[in-house]
């Protein structure tokens, strides 16, 4: 499913199936995938995963802009579970040179904001890796918590062991880590 925006967010907006060759090679790129995993399925095609992605309702996806709104990554809530109220993040910079410029945070931040306001989520979770230091301390001041320690998975092959974290929503905005307390649109800067 796509989620459509409002212009006010600055940082991520609806993907679009021209981003996917830039997901595609970014996903072929040996650190990226160790770190973010994979997302397109081996022998899947590009249009077999857009078109999954527009027809499940149990994910969206977001594309993370730069300063000149060029695609640099992406964002994904997966496995929303709508009862319950709950959904797993999967976020990927793609274009390296973006790396530690803030980039990140603001989109995870904006993205966050969709997640607990229009998608009225309770709960959001993520999965990453031990060993990457850089994306849990980002989480953290965000407000994410560890909760365990799981197996990797098979988008992760060859990974010992994945920290599972954490974020609800009165977490989130009672402890004014969210760029807006309204809940959607807001204009996180990076």
């Amino acid at each position: 499913m796509i989620v459509s925006l409002d212009g006010s967010y600055r940082w991520i907006r609806p993907l679009r199936a021209e981003d996917i060759p830039f997901l595609r090679q970014w996903e072929e790129d040996p650190e990226i995938a160790y770190f973010c995993g994979r997302k397109f399925a081996p022998g899947e095609g590009d249009l077999g995963w857009w078109q999954a992605m527009l027809r499940e309702r149990d994910r969206t996806a977001f594309a993370i802009i730069g300063p000149q709104r060029e695609l640099i990554g992406d964002l994904e809530l997966e496995h929303i579970a709508w009862r319950a109220g709950e959904a797993e993040l999967r976020v990927s910079i793609g274009d390296k040179r973006y790396w530690n410029r803030g980039i990140g945070s603001a989109a995870l931040k904006e993205a966050l904001d969709v997640a607990f306001g229009e998608l009225d989520c309770a709960l959001v979770y993520l999965k990453v890796t031990e060993d990457n230091l850089r994306a849990i301390h980002v989480y953290q001041k965000l407000g994410f918590r560890k909760i365990g320690i799981l197996p990797a998975s098979e988008r992760l092959p060859g990974l010992p062991r994945l920290v599972l974290m954490e974020l609800d929503r009165e977490g989130y905005y009672g402890n004014d880590r969210s760029a807006a307390k309204a809940g959607v649109g807001s204009t996180a800067a990076g």
